[in-house]
This record gives structure tokens, C-alpha cells and sequence, in this order.
């Protein structure tokens, strides 16, 4: 399963002021903003392995979604995956147990 995760850019900027808050460091919102904008134009534009979605992998926008959620997403999109693959090699439906809420 392969998974690309964004979020809109303020929010990233917003979550990471925050890690940076937890360290004691307090940095303009603005600044990290620029500086994310940088890093991200550097990994697209880079000549080596430029980050970008791979044509077979699923999107998710995180802007919105607390961390617990982004992992219960992950996990039904690998539980689907998994249920899929089972049940193309098998003659027997297969009941993949959902354990989230």
C-alpha cells in the first residue's frame, strides 16, 4: 500500500510551530511557512528521486484530520488492500476483522 500524505500549507506550518513550541523554540508562522515552501520546491524539483505521488498510490489530505485519524485511514486502507489481495487469490471470501471504532 502506498500512501501520499499532504496538508495544506499553513497547517503545516501551524503543526510544526507547535513541535517547535514543545522545544522551546518559538519561530514566526511566517517563517517556517517560507521555509516549508522552500524544502518542499527543493524535494519536487530535485534531479534524484523528486517527491512526488506515485501513479498507484492513494491520497490523503490531512489538513483536517487529528493524527489518530490519519492512522485508523491508513490502517482500513492496508485492512481493503489486504481483503482485495486475499480474495483475488482465493476461491473463499475472506472477513478481514475490523478492529476500529
Amino acid at each position: 500500500l502506498k500512501v501520499f500524505m499532504t496538508a495544506d500549507p499553513l497547517v503545516r506550518a501551524e503543526r510544526r510551530r507547535i513541535e517547535l513550541q514543545a522545544k522551546g523554540e518559538e519561530v514566526e508562522l511566517a517563517e517556517i511557512a517560507q521555509n516549508l515552501e522552500k524544502r518542499d520546491h527543493l524535494d519536487t524539483t530535485r534531479t534524484e528521486s523528486p517527491l512526488r505521488k506515485a501513479s498507484d498510490a492513494q491520497f490523503l489530505d490531512t489538513s483536517f484530520m487529528a493524527i489518530d485519524e490519519q492512522v485508523d485511514w491508513v490502517i482500513r486502507s492496508c485492512q481493503n488492500k489486504l481483503k482485495t489481495l486475499v480474495e483475488l487469490h482465493s476461491t473463499t471470501p475472506v472477513k478481514v476483522k475490523d478492529g476500529l471504532s
